[in-house]
């Protein structure tokens, strides 16, 4: 799991290529693990 000063979460976005330097983002405060969590292959598994 990475810091969660390191993330950012965009809203109303399809496709990262569509993120520019002036696209408003969300900061991460804290990252919580659910107890059943497993690590996942593809690294996507996010729950907000």
């Amino acid at each position: 799991v990475e810091s969660p000063k390191v993330l950012r979460v965009y809203s109303s976005i399809l496709n990262q290529s569509e993120i520019k330097e002036d696209t408003s983002f969300f900061g991460v405060q804290e990252i919580i693990i659910h107890d059943q969590y497993e690590k996942a292959e593809s690294g996507y598994d996010i729950a907000l």
